[in-house]
């Protein structure tokens, strides 16, 4: 698209150039979701429909499309033209109500495992990230376990992390805050090594993961470690998958990967 040629003064040229634009659904929904919140609905109803207006719908279609009276639309253009950006202050409609900016919730911190550390960000006013080296594992551990404690982080969080059970993280907090430190010695630890996972049992682990994920089924590590059992006859302990899971930070794509291969089927069928 050639920039140079689009002209505010002449209206055809911003028509031509206009009929270029590809649309995304995807972005026009959130954008327009953002906006509602903002502005309110119907304000961003009439400001959509004067651009489209503007840029040289038809009033019937306008109408059509946004569900609004074509004579009401008539006479909203009229008070454009006479009124200006005031239009859109018109207190004689309920539409035009100053809607206040809602306030936005405080992120809750959260903990994720980036390559070879574990990195806990408190997201307030000046953002705060703290990162240990994984190999650390004791002062990790006391660490999440005092946060957990505090309800700073949640029990499945700090769970996923250090790649153990819900209930056996509790219970390391529970004695750990009795003041049994040897709890912190956990022998476990040698299963959670890299090395158990070579790259051929990865892309096992992520290839069930997804098969799972895009199918609606569980991707819980016990139901996983079953699957992967079946089909290719590795046998991988809970704690493990739990804990690659959380590392290859799969978690994260579980609602945008469907949503993805949606979006690519319809652009593929056009």
């Amino acid at each position: 698209m050639d920039y140079k040629n689009i002209s505010f003064s002449h209206g055809d040229t911003v028509a031509a150039n206009f009929l270029n634009f590809k649309f995304s659904p995807l972005k026009a929904q959130k954008r327009i979701s953002k906006a509602n919140d903002i502005l309110g609905k119907n304000v961003v109803r009439w400001l959509i429909g004067f651009v489209l207006f503007l840029l040289g719908a038809k009033r019937k279609d306008v109408s059509n499309l946004l569900g609004i009276p074509y004579e009401t639309l008539n006479s909203f253009i009229s008070r454009i033209w006479k009124d200006g950006i005031k239009a859109f202050e018109d207190r004689r409609t309920s539409w035009a109500t100053p809607q206040t900016p809602p306030e936005r919730a405080v992120s809750a911190p959260t903990a994720i495992i980036e390559e070879d550390e574990i990195v806990v960000h408190f997201p307030y006013e000046s953002s705060v990230h703290i990162r240990i080296p994984y190999t650390n594992n004791i002062v990790a551990k006391a660490f999440l376990l005092t946060l957990l404690e505090n309800q700073i982080l949640d029990s499945q969080t700090v769970a996923d992390i250090l790649g153990y059970s819900r209930n056996y993280t509790l219970y390391l907090k529970r004695e750990m805050i009795a003041g049994s430190t040897e709890v912190l010695l956990d022998g476990r630890q040698g299963q959670m090594q890299d090395y158990v996972f070579k790259t051929e049992i990865k892309a096992e682990l992520i290839l069930q993961w997804s098969a799972n994920a895009i199918a609606g089924k569980s991707t819980a590590s016990e139901v996983l470690a079953a699957d992967i059992k079946q089909r290719c006859g590795l046998d991988l302990s809970d704690r493990s998958i739990r804990f690659h899971i959380q590392r290859l930070g799969l978690k994260k794509i579980y609602k945008t990967l469907p949503e993805i291969l949606e979006a690519l089927k319809k652009n593929s069928g056009k």
